[in-house]
């Protein structure tokens, strides 16, 4: 069905995933919250199909296959809080289609723009790991 590919392609990953290797579903970036409680860390998700609240190594064993192929496996960005709500900004052009409306409906607050950040809009850096105060990781596919 014309114009709907994001439903063609979950039919598509659907029929197929009978076979014993299912294709894999890539995302460019997704954006969780690590927290540390009760000498325990947490991933918050609200995305996930998992629990929106998992323990760490739950999540991860269950959001990164062992069999994912070498050249699809995921990295990860550890930023500090304090720097992305200083340094992150986005005035949400990423979600606009070519004439100029909105893909999916913004959220009812505004744009976001952290005090430090000096472009109204720096997504692009922090998909590329590019903020000075990321670390990049490489999750443990076991």
């Amino acid at each position: 069905m014309s114009c709907y590919c994001e439903e063609n392609a979950y039919h598509l990953i659907d029929a197929l995933s009978c076979y014993s290797h299912p294709f894999p579903v890539l995302w460019d970036y997704h954006v969780i919250a690590v927290v540390e409680a009760h000498d325990s860390e947490y991933i918050i998700d609200l995305d996930t199909k998992l629990d929106r609240v998992s323990n760490a190594r739950d999540y991860l064993n269950l959001t990164f296959s062992p069999h994912t192929p070498h050249q699809y496996r995921a990295f990860i960005n550890l930023t500090p809080a304090h720097s992305f709500l200083q340094s992150f900004a986005s005035d949400r052009r990423h979600m606009l289609t070519n004439k100029g409306t909105y893909s999916s409906p913004p959220p009812p607050w505004k744009c976001i723009r952290g005090h430090l950040a000096s472009l109204p809009h720096n997504l692009d850096i922090w998909i590329e790991g590019a903020n000075e105060d990321s670390e990049r990781i490489s999750p443990l596919y076991e």
